[in-house]
């Protein structure tokens, strides 16, 4: 199935490369392997795909490569290997250090595993790693979340990005925990974990810069960014995405459809399924919505500087309950969420949907 994929996912790589629309593309900023354990085919093969995107569209200087994996399926050769062939960014899904915790989230590693992962980055010259860490786990309380805080200052980390646990309709989660929320932190609990994490960050040199994640200044992540930003990007593979010429689309999530689609090469945006055209209201709607999960929020001139008009002209009513709820901040440079919008940030969200 692997071989089948990889030349799959090469055609699909060919074929956007050949848009007319790209003609003035600048070199990528950015390459992200992420949604799964892509670190499950060979670095080699990780290695001639990044290969071929660099031969095709370009690689910045500096560009930000990013590779995820769940910290018990890789090791030091892997992760060296990695590195040869350019891997300059390691994701990898901590979320506590209690094993009794991972356990009741079904993770299969160790505290010692990510550890070892994270050391073994280090040894081969991989200076940039972001750790995920899980907030309002069933049993969790804030001694835990400091256990785990404290076990990754330890650590050469760069990057961390912290979550609610989301219980999903149609899960595992949802069958043990929907009819019995006793066994969950409250509301209050889990948003005193996250106000203590971000302090605890913050105090060591890590800021928030995302609702969701804090970095060490110059290492916050360049994939997410260009999310939150509203800017274009490519997207190749099973249920990826991808916003170009200001249209979004969305990849078939099958991936023995997607292998033959992409078998023997097709026109781009084949396996396409979703497709949506951004029009000027809603990409300053997106600009908005997206950049006020910035801590910075979104910037007055970029809004005007794209639209040609005043970000209080388009959406100045809806700015001002918010100002006047205290959940945002409005000042002569930008709009962001107040602490208070941060707690409430959905109910801000819901004012441009």
């Amino acid at each position: 199935m692997i071989p089948g994929y990889l030349r799959a996912l090469t055609n699909e790589i060919k074929a956007a490369a050949s848009l007319e629309c790209q003609t003035e593309r600048l070199p990528l900023r950015s390459v992200y392997f992420g949604g799964g354990t892509p670190n499950l085919i060979p670095a080699e093969q990780i290695g001639e795909i990044l290969k071929l995107l660099q031969d095709l569209f370009g690689f910045a200087a500096d560009c930000e490569i990013t590779l995820e994996a769940n910290p018990e399926t890789v090791n030091a050769k892997i992760i060296r290997e990695l590195a040869d062939y350019g891997v300059n960014r390691l994701s990898l899904g901590l979320q506590a250090v209690q094993d009794h915790l991972l356990k009741s989230i079904g993770r299969m590693h160790t505290a010692d595993d990510f550890r070892n992962a994270v050391l073994a980055a280090s040894d081969a010259g991989i200076r940039n790693v972001s750790a995920d860490l899980m907030l309002g786990l069933p049993g969790q309380t804030i001694e835990d979340i400091d256990e785990s805080l404290d076990f990754i200052m330890e650590l050469p980390i760069k990057h961390i990005s912290c979550y609610s646990l989301i219980i999903e309709p149609d899960t595992p989660f949802f069958e043990r925990y929907s009819q019995h929320p006793e066994l969950l932190p409250d509301d209050l609990i889990e948003r005193a974990m996250y106000h203590h994490t971000i302090e605890r960050l913050a105090a060591v040199g890590m800021p928030l810069y995302e609702i969701s994640n804090a970095a060490v200044p110059g290492f916050e992540s360049r994939h997410n960014l260009v999310y939150w930003q509203a800017r274009e990007y490519y997207g190749f593979g099973p249920s990826a995405h991808s916003y170009l010429a200001g249209i979004r689309r969305g990849n078939h999530s099958d991936l023995k459809r997607y292998i033959s689609i992409w078998k023997n090469g097709a026109e781009p945006f084949a396996s396409a399924v979703e497709l949506e055209k951004i029009d000027e209201k809603a990409k300053q709607k997106e600009m908005l919505l997206l950049g006020l999960r910035l801590i910075d929020g979104v910037s007055l001139d970029r809004f005007r500087n794209s639209f040609g008009t005043e970000i209080q002209t388009v959406f100045g009513k809806q700015l001002q309950l918010l100002k006047q709820r205290e959940l945002i901040i409005i000042d002569e440079n930008s709009v962001r969420l107040s602490r208070k919008g941060l707690d409430f940030a959905n109910q801000v969200f819901m004012e441009f949907v």
